[in-house]
């Protein structure tokens, strides 16, 4: 008796169409973690930003504010900060508030320049004046009534500016008798008896020095056009700068923008100044992106939703049975206007995509075509579809009627 046939070895299991006989990836976490980790190359990037636009940049591309060191346009100062760096003097330069602070202390080696001062706001030169007590010299550039309050120059600024062009003065080691310079924009009437007038016309001076007294250095004011690139070569207006700006190996010089007028409030600058620190500038950016990891770090570790699954609806609803119950809910509501408005504007769809007519098209092009196809009356036609709306039932009906009857009517114009 020949031995029992073994049955044949199952077949193996077919997997499942579409799944690849493979766990499927989680794409949810893969697309968390990418998110993350761009997350953190664009945090390194804006804090390696931060460290080198925090610098002050000495030559800002878009730079044309006026008198400005790193201006090189025709009204700025670059020229003149430049020749001083040629000769061996450390330019360091301020723009705003922060910038002041910044800066260091001046020193008896240190002249102090602040560019077109009026721009300049209250409490910004109180800090650069207390910064500036033991400076060599202060030089103001076109201040204002403002400007010379806060160094407590004791000045006055006629409506008549000096039109000398000589000096006539002197300054040791800045200004001789026949120094000649351009015309000024600034007119000064001095009221100590100890500054000394340079190029000065019936009393008016372009240019006056007051000697240091008390906690105030010396003090120069001077007009600022004699040293913008454009003016700088004018006569003796680059010796005159030179010799005034570069009597020690340094300069602190601020160029306040227009923005520095906002900080213009003593008593807010003295009680943030004393009670609120400044903070680093990367701390806010650093905070953002720790949140913004911290928010893609829950919907990583969160519980996901499953797949979506096709599943057919309970019922089907006929378009027919949803237009009638609207009609019935226009009917229920008495709005015979709202009604005939929905089927006038389904109508103004209807009939120019059938002439072959833009349906933003004037409505009176409209009109004229509707004529020209129906042989209709074209101030029928402007009734229907332009005129007033019924505010009736009876009304309504009669319109929808008349409407659907021009529906019907409309053919190409050949």
């Amino acid at each position: 008796m020949s031995a029992p046939i073994a049955p044949p070895p199952p077949a193996p299991a077919v997997p499942a169409a579409g799944s690849g006989g493979q766990p499927k990836r989680n794409v949810g976490t893969i697309v968390a973690v990418a998110v993350v980790v761009v997350a953190l190359l664009a945090g390194l990037l804006v804090l390696l930003g931060l460290a080198v636009g925090g610098k002050s940049l000495d030559k800002p591309a878009d730079n044309k504010q006026l008198g400005d060191p790193g201006n090189y346009h025709s009204n700025g100062g670059g020229a003149l900060a430049e020749t001083l760096k040629s000769h061996g003097v450390t330019v360091r330069i301020a723009r705003d508030q922060r910038g002041v602070r910044k800066l260091p202390t001046a020193s008896s080696s240190t002249v102090v320049v602040v560019s077109y001062a009026e721009n300049a706001s209250t409490s910004t030169s109180k800090i650069l004046r207390e910064r500036s007590r033991n400076a060599k010299r202060v030089v103001l550039l076109a201040p204002g009534p403002k400007a010379l309050a806060a160094w407590d120059v004791p000045t006055d600024t006629p409506t008549n500016f000096s039109s000398a062009t000589t000096a006539g003065c002197t300054v040791p080691g800045m200004i001789a008798p026949t120094d000649a310079a351009s015309s000024s924009e600034i007119g000064l009437l001095p009221f100590e008896t100890d500054a000394i007038s340079c190029f000065t016309t019936i009393g008016v001076s372009s240019l006056v020095v007051f000697p240091a007294r008390g906690d105030r250095p010396e003090v120069v004011v001077a007009p600022q056009s004699w040293f913008i690139n454009e003016g700088i070569l004018d006569r003796d207006n680059a010796g005159i700068g030179v010799r005034m700006m570069g009597a020690g190996s340094d300069v602190n010089w601020f160029a306040p923008d227009v923005f520095d007028r906002n900080n213009d409030n003593d008593h807010k600058y003295e009680k943030k100044s004393s009670v609120k620190p400044d903070v680093p500038r990367w701390v806010w950016p650093s905070i953002s992106l720790g949140a913004f990891v911290l928010f893609a770090l829950m919907l990583w570790r969160g519980r996901r939703f499953g797949q979506l699954i096709s599943e057919p609806l309970p019922a089907v609803v006929k378009a027919t049975e949803t237009t009638e119950s609207r009609g019935r809910l226009y009917q229920a509501s008495g709005d015979a206007p709202r009604a005939a408005a929905q089927l006038r504007e389904h109508a103004m769809r209807t009939i120019p995509r059938r002439l072959g007519v833009s349906r933003y098209a004037p409505v009176e092009e409209i009109v004229e075509t509707v004529s020209r196809a129906t042989g209709r009356d074209p101030a029928v036609v402007h009734a229907l579809l332009v005129g007033p709306l019924p505010v009736d039932d009876a009304g309504l009906v009669r319109f929808a009627t008349d409407l659907s009857t021009l529906e019907e009517e409309v053919r190409p114009v050949l």
